[in-house]
């Protein structure tokens, strides 16, 4: 039989332990929420950049090869954002929304939304709904996970972050989503799977921008004629929907 020497000294590490773990967990909260706090003032600084785009989507939530990928732009200026990814894209200003899709010849446009760009999320703002911890520092990044405050009406179960150290700017998001996808392109026999979406944010300008302004004037996609909203010369054959 032990000792009672040696159930105090036992007891004596085991509350050491569990104090220890949980100074180290507050101390990387807090560390996360001062990270956030930068993050929240990098964007007030940096009210203007163009950033390189690559979305890939991954089948099953542990696989490591994507499953479809494709690369883009995206341009945001004083809270206005544009991005062109593959067939499609996405203007957002502060009184209106747009998506055009290019494959299928349509033409979305409704009332601001709120996150309606899912290159350009609203860290702020989720921020109020999730819970944040520091995963990883390196010398170049920050590696924060987000995950969901008890229940949620949120579509992901966790969101990944890697933020960069001088920056502050987001260089990386892993998404794991709680619903499953279709990968099948047979319709008759459907393959559904978890699955993660990933978006990775190299080659940030913060001036000679490939893009314009004029990418925000809703004049170039839709016009005025009548009375009644149509698409652009540019776009003729388009098909638009108002929501």
């Amino acid at each position: 039989m032990r000792s009672n020497n040696s159930r105090r000294v036992i007891l004596q590490i085991g509350l050491f332990l569990l104090f220890f773990l949980t100074v180290r967990g507050y101390a990387q909260r807090s560390k996360a929420s001062a990270l956030m706090d930068r993050y929240a003032a990098s964007l007030k600084t940096h009210k203007e950049y163009q950033v390189t785009i690559s979305y890939q989507i991954y089948k099953g939530s542990e696989s490591t090869t994507p499953h479809d990928s494709v690369t883009g732009i995206l341009y945001k200026s004083q809270g206005n954002t544009y991005s062109n990814m593959g067939e499609a894209e996405i203007i957002s200003t502060g009184s209106n929304y747009i998506k055009i899709n290019h494959k299928e010849k349509a033409m979305l446009l409704s009332q601001p939304l709120a996150n309606a760009n899912q290159y350009d999320i609203n860290l702020v703002e989720l921020y109020k709904y999730l819970d944040v911890s520091l995963l990883k520092e390196t010398e170049s990044f920050y590696r924060l996970e987000f995950k969901p405050k008890g229940l949620t009406q949120l579509p992901f179960s966790s969101l990944i972050i890697d933020l960069d150290k001088k920056t502050y700017l987001i260089k990386r998001q892993l998404f794991k989503y709680f619903s499953k996808m279709n990968f099948s392109k047979d319709y008759q026999n459907p393959d559904y799977d978890h699955y993660k979406l990933e978006i990775v944010y190299e080659s940030y300008r913060m001036s000679n921008f490939s893009i314009s302004k004029k990418a925000f004037d809703v004049g170039s996609y839709i016009k005025d004629v009548k009375g009644k909203k149509v698409v652009g010369p540019k776009y003729k054959g388009y098909e638009l929907v108002k929501i």
